[in-house]
């Protein structure tokens, strides 16, 4: 009987079903680069009037992230993820069907509301539950991103083919959500999370917290945290998002520039999967470090290339390659600094949601008004800060004392 109990518990181990809600948020949220066309299309605007379903879905995913994903403090769990991705579903099931532009806009400000929800849950969540490797799982959670945003090219180019529109790249995307839905409803619950002090850790320089107390105050190291995270999803966020636009108005043509996305995925998918081997082996400041040194590599390539199809091929790979592991390992990063509540995960997705709110946008403004050369010139800039940024705070936290990882806060350690 006390088997049967044990296997019935290991198959509801909801820790995989995490991973599956991730693959449906990255062909969510990756579906408007390769999609923005299509949309243009449909609600009948330029280019410089479509760039702001980036904002809208940017400015939902900053709610989502901010407002509801705190909720997983207070004692949310599987529940509110299942609300989280069934309202994925539904918006991404209603985007064809959107005939205006302001329709479109409130259709992705939801659906980035859900995705950043569940960012906030997939992240907090599956670290009380898999607290004994967090960074592997993170970047194995991270990977199952890019597995969704490798597909989404492929998934609009079939949907283009078939109907020339979103319908199918959409409705494969909402039943992706609803099958883990159902998957997350049927899981077991994770362990709470820490609600309570711990009494005082000791610790000094800006990566410090004091105590753990039911609504904590930020450390000031979480700030520096939140800057690498918003840097980074910036250029992410405006790499894929424009590199279709830039590839086809460089005069590639529609075929290269579906490749350069998908490719751009290719090798972001390629570097999260490198990365969770990586994270047991590799500091998570060794890696971030070159990492970004990689991803700047490429923006330079790109830069100096001028639109030259080997330069736009090698530059999706060096950044992809790059990007890839800067997110789950920034987090595992805080995690070895100070305990990371769901209420501070939540600040550290809110940055994402404030990257996706702002520079999608400007870098479509500036390839309307300037041209496509402001493309990659726009994406180095920000992956020059996003280099400056981690040299610094790896500088800083150099200086501080470790306090205490997410999966043992009460014990502090050094390296």
């Amino acid at each position: 009987m006390t088997g049967d109990a044990s296997g019935r518990t290991h198959r509801r181990d909801p820790a995989l079903m995490y991973l599956g809600s991730f693959v449906g948020v990255g062909l969510a949220l990756s579906l408007l680069g390769p999609s923005i066309g299509l949309l243009k299309g449909q609600v009948e605007v330029d280019t410089g009037e479509i760039s702001a379903v980036f904002t809208a879905q940017g400015a939902g995913y900053l709610l989502g992230a901010t407002v509801i994903g705190r909720r997983f403090d207070r004692g949310a769990s599987n529940g509110l993820f299942t609300r989280g991705l069934l309202t994925l579903a539904v918006g991404m099931a209603a985007v064809p069907a959107a005939r205006s532009l302001v329709v479109l806009l409130c259709l992705f400000g939801v659906i980035g509301a859900a995705a950043g929800t569940i960012d906030v849950g997939g992240n907090t969540l599956l670290t009380r539950r898999r607290s004994g490797a967090p960074a592997a799982w993170l970047a194995a959670l991270h990977l199952s991103f890019g597995i969704g945003a490798l597909l989404s090219p492929a998934l609009v180019a079939a949907s283009e083919s078939l109907r020339d529109d979103v319908l199918f790249a959409t409705t494969v995307t909402a039943v992706v959500c609803c099958g883990v839905a159902a998957w997350a409803a049927w899981a077991d619950p994770p362990p709470p999370g820490h609600q309570t002090s711990a009494g005082p850790i000791p610790s000094r320089g800006p990566f410090r917290l004091r105590s753990v107390p039911r609504r904590p105050a930020m450390p000031k190291g979480a700030w520096l945290i939140v800057g690498a995270l918003l840097l980074n999803v910036a250029a992410e966020l405006s790499f894929a998002g424009w590199v279709h636009t830039y590839s086809v108005e460089s005069g590639l043509g529609a075929a290269t520039a579906t490749g350069a996305t998908a490719g751009f995925w290719a090798a972001f998918v390629s570097g999260r999967l490198l990365s969770v081997f990586l994270a047991r082996r590799v500091t998570s400041s060794a890696m971030l470090f070159h990492a970004a040194v990689l991803a700047l590599l490429g923006g330079a390539v790109m830069t100096i290339g001028q639109g030259h199809a080997v330069s736009v091929w090698v530059g999706v790979v060096l950044i992809g390659l790059g990007l890839a592991p800067q997110f789950p390992m920034t987090i595992a990063f805080a995690g070895e600094c100070f305990v990371v509540t769901a209420a501070m995960m939540s600040r550290f997705v809110a940055a994402a949601g404030a990257a996706s709110l702002l520079f999608p946008f400007l870098t479509g403004r500036l390839i309307d008004a300037v041209g496509p050369g402001a493309f990659p010139v726009t994406v180095s800039v920000i992956l020059v800060a996003n280099l400056a940024w981690v040299v610094g705070f790896r500088r800083l936290r150099a200086r501080a004392q470790v306090v205490t990882p997410m999966s043992t806060p009460e014990a502090p350690h050094t390296l």
